[in-house]
């Protein structure tokens, strides 16, 4: 009957529309992603390497407690002074950390004020507690 073709090009049409509509709005919301550039993201993959490290991650957790010594540092993680300067080397030339001398010691902080949110991050999934020193 004409009513049925007059409503079934009606519905067909209102289909049409929204499909474009649809599309629109998926294409509009793909323009409106925040983006990092790839080159930043390729300096942040390095600076997450350098971290990747279970005593590293100890150490930064601790120096964003307070300052510490290789020594003191390396005690907390049970490895050697010599392997516990070599991870602050490397986190220090990532930017992480600083260090300052004191007559014969030389004292780590931390000088990367995203460390804190990342420990958080990696504290709230992993946990923590309170440990004497």
């Amino acid at each position: 009957s004409p009513f049925y073709l007059v409503l079934n090009i009606v519905v067909w049409r209102c289909v049409d529309r929204l499909k474009s509509a649809f599309q629109g709005d998926v294409i509009m919301s793909v323009a409106k992603l925040k983006l990092t550039e790839l080159d930043a993201l390729g300096q942040a993959a390095e600076c997450l390497r350098v971290l990747a490290h279970p005593h590293r991650l100890r150490m930064v957790q601790m120096l964003l407690q307070g300052s510490y010594t290789v020594g003191e540092l390396a005690e907390a993680c049970g490895i050697p002074s010599p392997r516990a300067s070599e991870h602050l080397r490397l986190m220090q030339r990532c930017g992480f950390l600083s260090s300052e001398k004191d007559g014969r010691s030389v004292y780590y902080q931390v000088v990367e004020p995203h460390l804190k949110n990342i420990l958080g991050c990696i504290e709230g999934r992993f946990g923590v507690s309170v440990v004497s020193m």
